[in-house]
């Protein structure tokens, strides 16, 4: 769960910043992207998946802009070039095998959805979408639970997102336990069925303020530390002693590396969840997210209060404005200087920034883009190399 739900909606809503995953094997939701975003302007992206903020940022991938959601796969960010986060099910059409390389130092990576650069991220080796073959009932069952808890708070604390990102439940606790079982029985994870469950069991309870922020403090779904040191390749934090494995949003594989604090620099366009720390797109410092309102100062879709429809117009005002769930045309309500920007739902993407109509999302397997108007992936899926593929943290090497 190595992204908080505030971040998937982010990714859902606007451009992604990095694929929403969580350490789900700890029971930690991540960010994950969204699709569509506050979006207007030139490239910009329309609700919906396409540009994350009005006037301007582009989106690609699966989730983006607004801040609120929450989510994440729980595969590693490598360098792969291309992906954009979103989500995918484990398992699902086999998720191009082999999908991109990490490869020592992370391949070029290209652009996100955020219009952030990607610059690969290190460490990471190959990914492929092999289901693991390892998980125990006891594993599948904490997952099975995990997942419920988690959309079943998803759902109460914020429909919105649970629509913009997944459509309904079902499909949201479907991919929650497909990237939450690829995270066990990793080398030097901290992750366990008991841990899982432990966090499973505190979601219903945590406020949903804090909840749509990602802020987990003194609950068990912070990943635990694991035995892997600065430097080592890795899928998911709870492999990493410093809790924090770093993933652009175009692999599955990163790098254990320091915590990051506010003020610090992103590492591979992320920053650390235990810490509660977001990288927005278009930036390279780590903030805190925060729910502002219509007419707040905003960087990003983080500052913004996604979980109720609110998203951050990046491009002119640099405020946050209101977001809408499309019931046909999709994009921002003003090509110029927008106050609200309707959002597709289910992890798809909008055609065009102003008047544009919405996309369903890929799925598992199938050919998808990082451009806005391109079919996004839906979470844990990245898209790798042209197609969505499912995280595989243990071929992180």
């Amino acid at each position: 769960m190595r992204k908080c739900l505030f971040f998937l909606a982010v990714a859902a809503i606007g451009c992604s910043s990095e694929s929403s995953t969580t350490s789900t094997t700890t029971g930690r939701p991540t960010t994950t992207t969204g699709s569509g975003g506050a979006g207007g302007g030139t490239g910009g992206g329309g609700a919906g998946g396409s540009g994350g903020s009005t006037g301007g940022s582009t989106s690609s991938g699966g989730s983006g802009g607004a801040t609120g959601g929450s989510g994440g796969n729980t595969g590693g960010t490598g360098g792969t070039s291309g992906g954009s986060s979103g989500a995918a099910g484990k398992g699902g059409s086999a998720g191009s095998a082999g999908g991109g390389t990490g490869g020592a130092g992370g391949s070029a990576g290209g652009v996100d959805a955020g219009g952030k650069d990607a610059s690969g991220g290190s460490g990471g080796g190959t990914v492929d979408a092999a289901p693991p073959t390892d998980v125990t009932p006891e594993q599948q069952t904490a997952c099975t639970n995990f997942a419920n808890a988690f959309c079943d708070r998803l759902q109460t604390c914020s429909s919105f997102v649970m629509s913009v990102l997944y459509g309904d439940v079902a499909t949201c606790k479907t991919r929650w336990v497909l990237g939450c079982v690829p995270n066990f029985n990793l080398p030097g994870t901290s992750a366990s069925a008991m841990r899982t469950s432990s966090c499973a069991q505190a979601l219903p309870n945590l406020a949903c303020d804090k909840f749509l922020l990602g802020d987990f403090a003194g609950t068990s779904c912070l990943a635990g530390a694991g035995t892997l040191a600065d430097g080592a390749a890795c899928g998911d934090d709870a492999q990493c002693s410093s809790t924090f494995c770093a993933r652009s949003a175009t692999s599955h594989c990163g790098t254990c590396s320091p915590v990051t604090m506010p003020g610090s620099a992103c590492v591979n366009g992320s920053c650390s969840t235990t810490t509660n720390t977001v990288c927005p797109a278009n930036t390279s410092t780590c903030v805190k997210p925060k729910a502002g309102q219509v007419g707040a100062a905003c960087v990003g879709q983080e500052e913004c209060d996604v979980g109720h429809q609110v998203g951050c117009n990046t491009a002119t005002s640099k405020t946050c404005i209101a977001l809408t769930l499309s019931s046909g045309t999709c994009g921002a309500n003003n090509p110029l200087n927008p106050t609200s920007v309707a959002v597709c739902g289910a992890g798809g993407s909008c055609s065009l920034p102003f008047a544009g109509s919405c996309k369903a999302a890929a799925a598992d397997g199938q050919t998808c883009g990082t451009a806005d108007a391109d079919a996004h992936c839906i979470q844990p899926a990245k898209c790798i190399g042209g197609k969505c593929v499912l995280p595989d943290p243990a071929s992180c090497k």
